[in-house]
């Protein structure tokens, strides 16, 4: 299998949301507007940051990933009963091969990770902007 399901997908940002309820930390209404805009900064730098660590974690897997590649094929093209050519190695074996494929769906699973920290730092900022343009309107008297 060469992608992760949608209900694996779904479950991991049902988790992700559970550990971070972004929906709460962007809310806002004339009553917490203050407290919000003040705690803002700090979020957007606090998701910045778990969006770091996650990108992070992302490449050192696609490192893994290449290189795994790189082996697998090696033993395709060298080491294998049936001498086979690369386009048949990379069209026919690498892609069905278990170790390859159960590494992919490793990364294609912190892709769904770095997505959701990706998502919650523009819904962050955007939600800062909105709240300051909301609050330039509420002294204007809008």
């Amino acid at each position: 299998m060469d992608r992760i399901t949608q209900d694996i997908r779904d479950e991991i940002v049902s988790d992700l949301k559970n550990m971070h309820p972004i929906e709460k930390l962007v809310e806002f209404d004339e009553i917490n507007l203050q407290e919000k805009l003040q705690r803002s900064a700090y979020l957007i730098i606090h998701y910045d940051d778990l969006l770091k660590k996650e990108e992070m974690i992302y490449q050192e897997l696609e490192n893994k990933y290449d290189a795994l590649l790189g082996t697998r094929y090696d033993y395709y093209r060298f080491e294998y009963d049936k001498e086979l050519q690369k386009p048949e190695i990379e069209k026919y074996y690498l892609n069905k091969d278990k170790m390859v494929v159960q590494m992919k769906n490793i990364l294609l699973k912190q892709k769904v990770r770095v997505d959701f920290f990706k998502t919650c730092l523009n819904g962050l900022k955007s939600s800062a902007w909105n709240m300051k343009t909301f609050s330039s309107n509420l002294q204007r008297g809008y």
